[in-house]
């Protein structure tokens, strides 16, 4: 991942826009850079900008919200962050922003807003903000987390990492390099071992809950199965030579009773054809209209049209009169409007020429107009003008005389305040004190909260080791009596038992039951029995013999099967409370161990809280002692001034009255300086004023004498028009003469086309009434023709007349309902006369093949009982099935929970030898192994980084304690010294080195070409300076570029590419430098 370009506005410090591009050439060619300023200047913010532009977060903040937001600066009303990265799949830029309402700086914070798109197409690829988190993480390949570690690397946590006790430096190392996932999979290890051997357990209970018939009693079962389904068959047999018989006779009866109803049926609708034969008649005279029809509607047809000509003739020439009347009066008026347009255009003629003279002198009086009000508004402007001259001159007086009394209040000022001068000076040391001791009280400030906090995780974990204690010994109490209590119960099951087990008393049950149940079918049959009689055949397995006619011994096993059912019951009950003990002594061991390995955690929680608490007061007092003396050497500078110090919350209204006295001297001093070529220029100005005016009288009366010739010249101009015209307008004049002549010529047309539409209307009208009376001749010849038509029909049917034939032709309507009628009466006797010619044929066949003799009755009662036989067979086939079918599903259940459990077994032993390899309940296990091996890792790659700075020291894993880091001194003689006693120079190259390492471990797959470190580089000497600075010049030269964040002056001197941040008054900072 490389950073391309970063754009910002309003966050910290740093108000307004911002840019930087690190596309620059410098940075390509140098590679290192540095940011540089006074400390609280603002350095960090630049690298707060490039967290929140791609993941809406910083380092320090990592909630910024619609109700929070900590970083933009203030009294502001918005911010954002933008930058432009690149990876091996394109070029993407991010952008993030937050507003308040309105974008007022004391508006309502809004939700802020982020998005990424693609930079190359322009194209935004999601706007959501979990979304956009996620697709950053995607095309960066890093989380924040990641990035933090990779990009950004801050020295703090590896000095906490150099110093730490092994138990420390276990969860340092798992937060900085990711490695929790190993104390997860152990302890997963480990629950799924105990899951997967608690699913044996629950398989084997279930194994044995699944109970198989024995041998003897399926032997017996398969004899019964036999014997059922042979009498069965028999009774089928039986079953359909009566059934036959019954079918037979009921199919006779049957037969009978539908001839018996067809035959009435029939003699039925015979009597309804003869009830319908005058209707019949009635059809054929209707049908008979219905053909002649046609031509009575032509006859009447040619009569309608017939009248209808001669009313047009009537009406034609009723109208001839009135249309020649209307022609004469027309022609008169047309001839009266003619006249009238010759008048008007006569009196358009005369008045023409005198219209064109009066519109000549309207416009020179126009002209003459225009030219006076163009002089008029020059005079008003001139007014104007010596208006604001007069004003400019009286300001420029004043403005003289307010320069004057500024000079002597200025130079008063300078005598009174002399000393300020030396705040130019000293203003910024004053800063970086007030920075200095602000950030000292800050911390000051954390290490009292660490003390309080320490102090509460004290008391809660010797609170948290008490209840723990307590909480084993009622947990080991319990244990005690539950395997007390669980013996006990062992001892009633082995009582109750007697030696045998459970499937042993069931079988005897079972056997019982079974012998139970036979004697119950044997005295159900005992009536039956009493029936047979030797030699003759038994209707249900048709037998000749009978034994047992006089009866069977009977077993009486009641009391037996109670005294069993008893027996079993206890011993389930037993059972059951044995197999809940068990549950309940496993669980509460499993509690118990749990309850002491709390115990045991308690312990040491108690004792590292001890250590810090102590180690906490120490900083404490190192702290006030460091704040105090800062406070008197900065209140030694303010002595000069007149001010004094007590508090630290004094410190910011000091530095805004040193910076108000700074700029008030500042301006004072400009404005002694500025004050004789101000007043110089005022005076100048002045005369030029006094200049302008005079010209701008001169003009104006120049002006009004033209206006005073002018207006004596249109006043002549006027005189003659009013002679000529009037107050007349030409233009509307001339129109109405104009008007006049289209009026009078629009009427005389009129009049024309009147006349001429009635000429039209009566040649028309001839045209017409010839045309009609033609049509009466044609009409009247077939009217007689169509006349004579209908009579010869009517003639031809033997019809009286025309009034006869109309009324039979008003009933018309009835010839479909009575042809329905005929029909259905027809279709309905030839379905009655089919069906029983059909019914007595079945009738004579069944009767001349006869089945039996006997009674229907005797018959059914015959059927009646082998129906009732056969259910109690068919009861007892599917008893017999149900117990068979049980027993195969139990057998083949059997087996598959068999392969189950085995199987289980096999996956049990699996997790079973992972957990003794790296599962415990705590997670320490693997977590230890792998984090030996992150840490060997880590270590190797900081010494390539360190061999780079230096070939001095190298560092190794401790050979007794894993997590433990020493340092091999090759200087002195390989000497393998503690991490513990390095100087401060030594602890900033380790840590450096160490960050370095974990860079490149943490971005294995992803390529970083940019880096920035936040480091301590003030701790180092020249030579550790020297060797920081040529080991990240190596890294340049790996194509990465490098930004140092310090503000030690000697960083500044060995990079030549710089970004600066420079403060300026009122908190704020501004940036300059290579491509901002």
């Amino acid at each position: 991942m490389k950073i391309l370009n970063l754009r910002f506005k309003n966050l910290n410090s740093l108000y307004g826009e911002w840019s930087i591009d690190f596309t620059d050439p410098d940075y390509l060619d140098n590679g290192l850079f540095a940011i540089t300023g006074p400390t609280g200047a603002g350095k960090s913010t630049i690298l707060d900008a490039i967290c929140l532009a791609l993941y809406g977060q910083t380092p320090r903040l990592k909630i910024i919200s619609e109700s929070v937001n900590e970083v933009m600066s203030r009294q502001t009303g918005e911010c954002f962050a933008e930058i432009t990265f690149q990876t091996n799949e394109g070029v993407y830029q991010c952008h993030w922003s937050q507003r308040k309402a309105r974008g007022k700086a004391d508006g309502k914070l809004q939700s802020p807003k982020h998005e990424i798109s693609d930079y190359n197409k322009a194209k935004v690829l999601e706007t959501k903000i979990k979304k956009v988190k996620e697709l950053v993480e995607q095309k960066t390949g890093m989380d924040f987390k990641r990035f933090c570690k990779s990009i950004l690397l801050a020295q703090g946590g590896f000095t906490a990492f150099l110093k730490a006790s092994s138990d420390e430096r276990s969860e340092i190392l798992e937060q900085m390099t990711g490695s929790e996932i190993y104390s997860d999979i152990s302890k997963m290890v480990y629950a799924r071992d105990k899951q997967e051997t608690d699913k044996v357990i629950l398989l084997q209970k279930e194994l044995e809950g699944i109970q198989v018939l024995s041998q003897e009693k399926l032997t017996q079962l398969n004899n019964d199965l036999v014997i059922n389904k042979s009498l069965i068959e028999r009774l089928d047999i039986s079953e359909k030579v009566l059934s036959d018989k019954v079918n037979w006779l009921q199919t006779i009866e049957k037969l009978q009773h539908e001839v018996s109803q067809l035959q009435k049926q029939y003699e039925h609708i015979q009597q309804q054809q003869d009830a319908f034969k005058p209707k019949q008649q009635q059809l054929i005279r209707l049908q008979q209209v219905k053909e002649i029809n046609p031509i009575y509607e032509a006859y009447q047809s040619v009569y309608a049209e017939l009248n209808k000509v001669k009313d047009q003739i009537g009406a034609l020439q009723l109208k001839h009169p009135q249309l020649q009347k209307d022609a004469d009066k027309f022609v008169e008026k047309s001839n009266e409007a003619k006249a009238a347009w010759q008048q008007a255009k006569e009196a358009q003629g005369e008045q023409t020429p005198i219209i064109k003279d009066v519109r000549k002198l309207d416009h020179n009086i126009q002209y003459k107009q225009d030219q006076l009000q163009q002089l008029e508004k020059r005079v008003n402007a001139l007014n104007t003008g010596l208006t604001n001259q007069q004003q400019q001159r009286e300001s420029i007086q004043q403005d003289i005389i307010k320069l004057d009394k500024a000079n002597q209040t200025n130079t008063l000022y300078t005598q009174q305040y002399a000393v300020d001068e030396d705040l130019i000076a000293d203003f910024q040391g004053v800063q970086l004190q007030i920075s200095s001791i602000t950030d000292k009280h800050n911390a000051l400030n954390d290490y009292h909260t660490e003390v309080e906090k320490t102090q509460k995780q004290l008391d809660q974990a010797v609170q948290q080791q008490d209840q723990c204690q307590q909480t084993e010994n009622i947990a080991n109490n319990d244990l005690d009596q539950a395997k007390h209590y669980l013996a006990t119960l062992s001892l009633n099951l082995e009582s109750a038992l007697v030696g045998k087990q459970l499937e042993d008393y069931e079988e005897i049950l079972e056997l019982k039951l079974h012998i139970q149940e036979q004697q119950k079918v044997i005295i159900h049959l005992e009536k039956e029995r009493h029936k047979l009689i030797d030699g003759e055949a038994c209707p249900l397995c048709g037998a000749l013999d009978h034994p047992y006619t006089q009866g069977l011994p009977v077993f009486d096993a009641d009391d037996d099967i109670k005294a069993l059912k008893s027996q079993i019951k206890k011993i389930k009950a037993s059972q059951k409370e044995v197999a809940e003990q068990e549950k309940q002594v496993a669980q509460k061991r499993q509690v118990h161990g749990d309850l002491t390995t709390q115990l045991r955690v308690a312990d040491e929680k108690v004792t590292n809280a001890k250590s810090a608490l102590a180690k906490a007061k120490e900083q404490l007092s190192l702290a006030q002692e460091s704040v105090s003396k800062a406070m008197c050497q900065f209140n030694e500078v303010l002595n000069k001034y007149g001010m004094v110090v007590t508090h630290v919350k004094q410190l910011s209204e000091v530095n805004d009255q040193l910076q108000q006295r700074l700029n008030q001297w500042q301006k004072t001093q400009q404005a002694l300086q500025n004050y004789e070529q101000q007043k110089q220029q005022s005076t100048e100005q002045l005369n030029l004023v006094e200049q302008q005016i005079k010209q701008s009288n001169m003009s104006i009366r120049q002006e009004q004498e033209a206006i005073a010739n002018l207006s004596e010249e249109k006043k002549v101009l006027v005189q003659d028009r009013q002679q000529l015209f009037a107050d007349k307008n030409p233009d509307d004049y001339e129109q109405q003469l104009q008007q006049a002549v289209d009026q009078a010529q629009k009427q005389y047309d009129h009049f024309a086309k009147e006349v001429k539409a009635i000429d039209d209307k009566i040649l028309e009208l001839n045209t017409q009434l010839s045309t009609y009376q033609a049509l009466q001749i044609e009409k009247d010849n077939e009217y007689r023709q169509r006349q004579q038509d209908f009579y010869e029909q009517l003639k031809s049917y033997n019809m009286m007349d025309e009034d006869a034939f109309k009324e039979l032709l008003k009933q018309i309507d009835q010839i479909k309902p009575l042809q329905q009628e005929a029909e259905q009466l027809q279709n309905h006797w030839r379905d009655i006369d089919s069906q029983l010619n059909v019914k007595r044929n079945e009738y004579n066949q069944l009767h001349n093949a006869p089945l039996t003799e006997e009674k229907l009755e005797n018959l059914l009662q015959q059927q009646q009982f082998i129906q009732n036989e056969k259910q109690q067979t068919y009861e007892s086939l599917g008893s017999l099935n149900t117990q068979l079918q049980a027993h195969d599903n139990a057998v083949l259940a059997f087996e598959n929970k068999l392969a189950s459990v085995d199987k289980q077994k096999t996956q049990a032993q699996k997790w079973a030898n992972l957990r003794v390899l790296i599962g415990s309940q705590d997670g320490k296990k693997y977590r230890n192994f792998a984090q030996g091996l992150t840490f060997e890792l880590m270590v190797n790659y900081a010494n390539q980084q360190l061999q780079q700075m230096s070939d001095r020291y190298l560092l190794v894993r401790d050979s007794n304690e894993p997590l433990e880091l020493n340092v091999i001194d090759n200087y002195q003689a390989g000497e393998i010294r503690t991490t513990k006693n390095l100087s401060g120079g030594e602890s900033f190259i380790m840590s450096l080195a160490l960050a370095l390492g974990l860079s490149k471990m943490a971005s294995q797959k992803v390529r970083v070409d940019s880096l920035f470190l936040d480091e301590g580089f003030g701790t180092l000497d020249e030579d550790a300076l020297e060797m920081a600075l040529e080991a990240l010049s190596h890294l340049q030269q790996d194509g990465k570029l490098i930004g140092v964040i310090s503000h030690v002056p000697a960083l500044k001197e060995r990079i030549s590419s710089q970004i600066k941040v420079t403060p300026i008054s009122g908190g704020k900072s501004v940036l300059s430098g290579v491509g901002c």
